[in-house]
């Protein structure tokens, strides 16, 4: 597998942007909730929830109306824009002493697949 090339400089945030799409069924059919998108250290849009198909909006009222919103979107990209903090905190683990085998093959699988290397690159550069 070949080494991806650096991704974009973190930290990753997640913020909200606005999606016409339609939500609920019949009469109870309403169309606009927020999706939810991930920005770099630089401002640059990285990818979006907009598109998705893994949908799920929920609805709060107040005294100003609705407020729709993706929350499994939102979960996602959450997750998502953690990515490149938890890329360097499993390298900084994979430097432990001692680490158990188990602990050590999860963590070198992860950075593995983040990275685009091999497992084995990964364990001979500890």
């Amino acid at each position: 597998m070949a080494k991806l090339c650096k991704p974009s400089p973190g930290p990753w945030e997640v913020d909200t942007v606005d999606n016409d799409g339609m939500y609920g069924d019949g009469p109870d059919a309403h169309s606009g909730f927020k999706s939810y998108a991930v920005y770099d250290a630089n401002g640059q849009a990285l990818f979006d929830s907009i598109n998705s198909d893994a949908i799920e909006v929920d609805v709060e009222y107040d005294e100003f109306g609705a407020y729709a919103w993706d929350r499994v979107g939102e979960a996602n990209l959450t997750l998502a824009s953690a990515s490149p903090d938890m890329l360097l905190a499993l390298q900084e683990v994979l430097k432990t002493p001692g680490l158990q085998s188990g602990v050590q093959a999860m963590c070198a699988a992860a950075v593995a697949k983040a990275t685009g290397r091999d497992v084995a690159d990964v364990v001979k550069g500890i």
